[in-house]
């Protein structure tokens, strides 16, 4: 029996079934472009066309899942963990390497993922880019044992220095500052050009500087 790919989405899991890997226009259980390094646990579909590169993590909880849209890309090294609902991703979404999705997670359609990058029970919209790096979500809760502990995992994998910024403050009607110009006052005085003194150097110290220069040397007028 083959199954549409909307019919895979609304498909109802038994309470048996463990891990359960559904493919649209087929009725063959077997990975379309997913790698052997790739570990899956719980309810998780994927499309036939996504592509998942190795050292990956799929992990729903029980009673959650994980829906990998059309012609989605997963990097290496990445996480999802669906908890407390479900993590799906719409069709032609990229995510980059070492990306966390923890928790409630939806990505819209085409967006676009960086490396690195934590989303904690948040969405990302359509066509949005979200740059390497980026805490995503609610950072004022703690976060979960699991959540702590799968970071640090992608911390010793591939660890980097944070970069923070400092707080920038504007106030309500922000004053544009422009460079100062000198402009002359109606009763300004211009300045006095200072006086250069040039320094004449006289016979007498010519001939002394001759002297201790070349002292067996006697020029005409010399004693």
């Amino acid at each position: 029996m083959r199954l549409a790919w909307s019919q895979i989405q609304s498909y109802t899991p038994t309470p048996h079934s463990f891990t359960i890997i559904l493919y649209a226009m087929t009725g063959q259980l077997q990975l379309p472009s997913v790698e052997h390094q790739v570990q899956i646990l719980g309810e998780v579909l994927i499309a036939p066309s996504a592509t998942i590169a190795p050292n990956v993590l799929l992990q729903a909880h029980p009673g959650c899942r994980i829906i990998i849209g059309e012609w989605v890309c997963i990097g290496s090294g990445t996480i999802l963990h669906a908890h407390k609902g479900m993590i799906e991703l719409e069709s032609g979404c990229s995510l980059g390497r070492k990306v966390l999705l923890f928790g409630v997670v939806k990505v819209g359609a085409d967006a676009c993922i960086g490396t690195g990058t934590t989303i904690l029970n948040s969405n990302v919209d359509p066509f949005q880019v979200i740059p390497a790096h980026t805490l995503l979500g609610d950072i004022g809760q703690p976060l979960s044992p699991e959540a702590q502990a799968e970071q640090e995992v992608i911390g010793r994998v591939n660890p980097s220095t944070p970069i923070t910024f400092p707080p920038h403050h504007l106030g309500d009607n922000p004053t544009p500052i422009s460079p100062a110009i000198n402009q002359p006052t109606p009763n300004s005085v211009p300045p006095t050009p200072t006086e250069s003194v040039t320094l004449v150097y006289g016979r007498t110290q010519v001939a002394h500087l001759m002297k201790t220069l070349f002292p067996h040397h006697h020029t005409p007028g010399d004693p």
